[in-house]
């Protein structure tokens, strides 16, 4: 697949695109209006439902970061966003 040039994480280990792919730009995204910050910074939102997380809260969050704009890849646990 494609390696994105930016991406902004939200429940993500950013450490593994790291790795995966190294010349993708990096931003951590804080829980507090990622959509905002993800649009702001130029990055595509990748939101990960997390195990220290109830379902509730990361059915929220997934369902949040679709919301933010066109979803390039979403399964239960991982929505890619263009914010």
């Amino acid at each position: 697949g494609a390696r994105p040039p930016a991406v902004g994480g939200w429940g993500l280990r950013l450490g593994v695109v790291n790795v995966l792919s190294p010349a993708t730009r990096t931003l951590d995204l804080s829980d507090e209006r990622p959509c905002t910050q993800a649009r702001q910074n130029g990055v595509l939102l990748v939101a990960v439902a997390q195990s220290d997380l109830g379902p509730g809260a990361n059915a929220l969050r997934l369902a949040h970061a679709r919301a933010c704009g066109v979803v390039i890849y979403g399964d239960a646990l991982a929505a890619v966003v263009s914010p």
